[in-house]
């Protein structure tokens, strides 16, 4: 039920995290319907962030959304709490985390 007023609400939009398939109205809906203030609050309510690349990939398309949508997203806090989650991603997967250390730069 929840997925038709989605999309009658706000469409299916971008596809924001491949590894979660998570879509932009999903991101709208959290956040105007269920008070989502936050990237950290955007991660509880909808799979975005919490696929195998632990946010990587997503955090900035939800930033980005979180903004427009008049919101501080707290990215500063979610990338120091996910820094420590991401030890696979470093291990395996090089590009990926030095993806993550150049956005960490421009955060912190």
């Amino acid at each position: 039920m929840r997925a038709s007023e989605i999309l009658k609400t706000f469409g299916l939009g971008e596809l924001i995290c491949y590894c979660s398939k998570v879509f932009e109205g999903e991101i709208k809906w959290a956040i105007r319907r269920e008070f989502a203030e936050t990237v950290d609050d955007v991660s509880r309510r909808t799979w975005a962030c919490d696929g195998f690349c632990n946010g990587i990939l997503c955090m900035k398309k939800v930033q980005k959304i979180l903004e427009t949508e008049g919101k501080n997203p707290d990215i500063k806090n979610f990338v120091l709490r996910r820094e420590k989650l991401l030890y696979p991603v470093r291990k395996y997967n090089e590009e990926l985390w030095n993806e993550f250390e150049e956005f960490k730069k421009k955060v912190l």
